[in-house]
């Protein structure tokens, strides 16, 4: 009895709460009572008073605002996030917690508040100036834009070294925007934004200032350049702007993406300032991998590996199957449109990458582009001491195996080479496929197939001796009996260049056959007669016995008939058998 008092009495408290909470609801006090009722563990309290935060619409700036002030209370809040005791505060907590992060995001980006603590920065109390430094730094990249245009301003020019250490204060988060900034036509501005990258330190500036150093008009302009790069890494001085970029770009290209979006910069030569664009955080590591490669190529436009690259750090964006930023060439088209423009020497080093890193999906587009734009001679470049495209024939993923093959034996390389019976495995193993019930589910082995024994026909109608296709025979036979009509078709074709008793064999069975579809048997004898043109008669008397029936039945489809009498007199009968033909018209 007593205990249920108790909770009746608690019931009214907590009541009380939530009633005087929408009566007279005060966010901030709302906040300290939330922090108070965590501290005492009253999580039936805090829950009320943090709900009721979320319900109120709480302002995200006002709530990080109220979180700064003591890194003591956003600490309790993450412990009470990670409160596996009571899920519905921890979820409470955790909401929260997304809210303030908000409210960092908008405070530190809002243009309003860096241009206050700019004006704070250059004014004449010390203590200001150190606040504003931090809050600019807190600020980030956001705050890089606002400086640039204070220090364009000469009303301003006197306090440029106070610009400049605010730069150079906001450390790494400022150099992706100032390094853009280099394309400034104030020289008096590029010199500064220069002198920054140089304090600032970070490695990623070095391309940028060696870019300078080599080209900039101004000579002032390339000596700060080159002391920022002494000061950085005095190793890169003796190195290229062009190299420099190409490893900038490659270090970009090695990282993975992340969730959510981050910002490109850019630089706007109209309005001479920055500009800022967000993409999403999977594509973003590309497309800055995108941007070196071009500033490699402006640095030295005979930098190749950096085309190849470009490709493959192009190719690899749209492979996230999300649009692409539209200021991209191509940015509408998909990747086997791009891939088909570029040569097959740079889709080889794309196609060894994609390898390298084990991205099927990119090695699939390379592929795919080669098959395009490959010949007898570009198919098998090497990439250093390898292949990509052999190696590609053993690689662990079925499809590239297959598209390797595919993709070779569409070019047709000119004489023997040491894998061109792994070639023609990949493509029988992709025939089976569409037979055999114990192969993995894949929705494209069909599509894989037809190709497969379009690749196959090709090299058979070359008839150049490269390839030996007896061993597909089994594959081949067993594709004429089962699958789609457009699969039986294709591989009657191939048999027809397989010159043994077991090929006519089945291309006559399934030309016999009438259960089977009108099309396929007329295909199937039209390719035993062109098995018999190129191997002779190698069928067995019942076969012959069946086409000759066909031919003899007025019964017969005209189109049928016609492709059963093409089959026999292919065959070159002897006139033991021919006779046969001749004697059932005959009339005494």
């Amino acid at each position: 009895m007593k205990r249920d008092m108790g909770i009746i009495a608690a019931a009214i408290v907590l009541l009380a709460a939530f009633s005087l909470c929408a009566a007279t609801f005060d966010p901030a006090q709302a906040w300290a009572d939330l922090l108070h009722y965590i501290r005492i563990a009253r999580y039936d309290l805090a829950k009320a008073y943090g709900q009721s935060l979320i319900d109120g619409n709480v302002d995200p700036v006002a709530l990080f605002e109220w979180s700064a002030r003591s890194p003591q209370d956003y600490q309790l809040l993450q412990r009470a996030s990670q409160n596996m005791y009571d899920k519905e505060l921890a979820q409470i907590a955790d909401r929260l917690i997304a809210l303030i992060e908000q409210g960092r995001q908008a405070r530190r980006s809002d243009p309003q508040v860096i241009s206050q603590e700019i004006e704070r920065l250059l004014g004449p109390s010390e203590r200001g100036n150190a606040i504003a430094l931090q809050r600019l730094r807190d600020s980030g990249e956001y705050a890089v834009p606002f400086i640039l245009d204070a220090m364009a301003e000469p009303t301003r020019r006197t306090y440029i070294d106070r610009l400049v250490q605010a730069l150079a204060n906001i450390g790494g988060a400022a150099v992706r925007p100032l390094c853009v900034a280099i394309r400034a036509a104030d020289p008096a501005v590029r010199v500064e934004v220069v002198r920054a990258l140089g304090r600032i330190g970070s490695s990623e500036v070095l391309p940028f200032l060696k870019y300078v150093a080599e080209n900039d008009r101004v000579d002032e302009i390339r000596a700060v350049a080159a002391a920022g790069i002494r000061q950085v890494d005095p190793s890169a001085s003796a190195q290229s702007a062009a190299s420099l970029f190409y490893r900038l770009a490659m270090q970009y290209y090695q990282q993975p993406g992340s969730s959510g979006t981050v910002n490109m910069w850019f630089w706007d030569p109209n309005s001479q300032s920055l500009v800022r664009r967000p993409v999403d955080g999977r594509q973003f590591n590309d497309l800055m991998s995108m941007r070196c490669c071009e500033w490699t190529l402006r640095a030295d436009a005979s930098y190749a590996d950096a085309v190849s690259l470009w490709a493959a750090a192009f190719m690899r964006a749209q492979s996230y199957g999300i649009p692409l930023p539209g200021y991209l060439p191509y940015a509408d088209a998909g990747p086997l449109v791009h891939a088909t423009a570029t040569g097959p020497r740079y889709l080889q080093q794309v196609l060894a990458l994609a390898l390298k890193d084990g991205n099927k999906a990119l090695a699939i587009d390379a592929l795919e582009g080669l098959m395009a734009n490959a010949g007898p001679r570009s198919i098998l470049l090497p990439v250093g001491s390898v292949q990509p495209v052999v190696e590609a024939l053993r690689w662990q993923d079925p499809q590239v195996r297959t598209m390797a093959a595919i993709a070779i034996a569409n070019a047709g390389p000119r004489g023997p080479f040491n894998a061109a019976q792994i070639v023609v495995e990949n493509l029988s193993a992709a025939i089976a496929s569409v037979a055999d019930p114990n192969a993995a589910p894949d929705p494209n082995k069909e599509g894989y197939a037809i190709r497969s024994l379009e690749a196959m026909l090709a090299i058979a109608s070359r008839a150049e001796g490269t390839y030996d296709l007896l061993p597909s025979q089994q594959a081949l036979i067993t594709a004429t009996q089962t699958g789609p009509a457009s699969i039986r078709a294709l591989a009657c074709h191939v048999l027809a260049h397989i010159p043994t008793a077991q090929a006519q064999q089945a291309l006559a069975s399934q030309g016999l056959r009438a259960e089977n579809d009108l099309d396929l048997r007329v295909t199937a004898l039209e390719a035993l007669a062109l098995s018999a043109k190129n191997g002779g008669c190698l069928l067995e008397g019942q076969m012959v016995e069946g086409l000759l029936s066909l031919v003899r039945s007025n019964q017969t489809q005209p189109d049928l008939r016609l492709a059963a009498a093409s089959a026999l007199g292919s065959l070159d009968l002897p006139s033991t058998t021919v006779k046969d033909l001749i004697l059932a018209g005959s009339v005494d």
